[in-house]
């Protein structure tokens, strides 16, 4: 009862090609009522086995930006078999990443020349059917017309001796486990719906055709992170995040990272982590009166009911001219301080009343 028909179509995709993260769902509400309506399962059926496998996150969205989760701590990973039958809950994340095909270990030149397809069928089953014209209804001439009547051959087929002797069969699902030695894991990243990026970790040692589940330690995947954009749709979205907005100037984004990750991670439900790279971002530099001169560096901005923008706290020192006030250099050390502050409220607003009690 809960079924009233069927999305279906083809995919054929590069060994070198990603699938982007994502949704299924009513791309036509989506754009036209900015609704999230997803169908009640997923299915991928693998035609051939060859490529990146399909991985899926226990992440949904309610609304296209918000995730739920906003770090998904479980997964499931499914390399391609031939014939194999995949299915999963129609709202949840997912995305094909080609660094993780088999092929592709070995390296993007040597992939070069090569003609392998990843080639999927898909059906998604809809309580409701979406809207035109993303989802149609194939009536018996337009299948016709595509080439897909073929009685006889569906009859012959059903009469052949592969299909009555071929029996369906559950695959043992593996759980993955994540080593602790960091030489064992290869690290992976993923930007999401919203800009936002997921760093998660696997074993480099990993068999393909198998289907794995993920349960990732706290310290293993990541998310509450983007990169900032000043192009397309991220700062609209990052003004109407109701969480205030932590933005890290730096040049070092590797070293940044280290102990960024879990400090995003540790705050999530109360601050959104944004990396800025000062060599694309200068406007936003300049927003809070800063300069190239002043990274690496640090702000809070609070868009949400008012805007309120904060600088990095000041720490008393002594300078050839006598005392002066310099604000804190970035780190992780001095991140933590900016942030216990905001949250009791002794962290002035540019503007406001500078009552900053310095390196306390």
């Amino acid at each position: 009862d809960r079924v009233a028909g069927g999305e279906w179509w083809v995919q054929k995709r590069s060994l070198k090609e990603d699938i982007g993260f994502h949704h299924d769902k009513d791309e036509a509400m989506a754009s036209l009522k900015s609704t999230m309506k997803f169908p009640e399962v997923s299915t991928v059926t693998y035609l051939r086995g060859e490529g990146a496998p399909t991985v899926i996150f226990n992440q949904t969205t309610p609304d296209g930006n918000a995730q739920v989760p906003i770090s998904p701590r479980e997964g499931f990973l499914s390399y391609p078999r031939e014939n194999r039958h995949l299915i999963f809950r129609g709202n949840l994340q997912h995305g094909v990443p080609a660094e993780l095909a088999p092929e592709n270990s070995e390296s993007m030149v040597q992939l070069r020349g090569k003609s392998g397809e990843r080639i999927t069928f898909l059906v998604n089953w809809w309580a409701t059917k979406p809207l035109g014209p993303n989802c149609n209804t194939v009536n018996t001439k337009l299948v016709k017309q595509l080439g897909l009547f073929d009685k006889e051959g569906v009859r012959e087929f059903m009469l052949s001796a592969a299909y009555r002797e071929h029996k369906s069969k559950s695959i043992q699902v593996k759980e993955m486990e994540i080593p602790e030695s960091t030489e064992l894991v290869s690290k992976h990243e993923v930007e999401i719906p919203g800009g936002d990026m997921i760093f998660y970790s696997l074993p480099r040692s990993r068999e393909p055709g198998n289907l794995y589940s993920i349960a990732w330690p706290w310290h293993a995947i990541f998310g509450n992170l983007c990169r900032l954009n000043l192009q397309g749709n991220m700062v609209r979205a990052l003004f109407y995040e109701p969480r205030p907005k932590v933005l890290v100037f730096t040049h070092q984004e590797e070293k940044v990272m280290e102990w960024l990750h879990p400090l995003s991670k540790e705050h999530e439900q109360h601050l959104r982590f944004v990396l800025a790279d000062p060599s694309k971002t200068m406007d936003a530099l300049r927003a809070f009166g800063l300069t190239a001169a002043d990274v690496p560096t640090a702000v809070i901005h609070v868009t949400q009911p008012q805007e309120r923008k904060y600088l990095m706290p000041f720490k008393e020192k002594q300078d050839e001219q006598g005392a002066g006030r310099r604000r804190m250099k970035l780190s992780a050390k001095s991140m933590k301080k900016m942030i216990k502050k905001f949250k009791e409220g002794r962290l002035p607003p540019i503007g406001g009343q500078d009552s900053d009690d310095g390196d306390n």
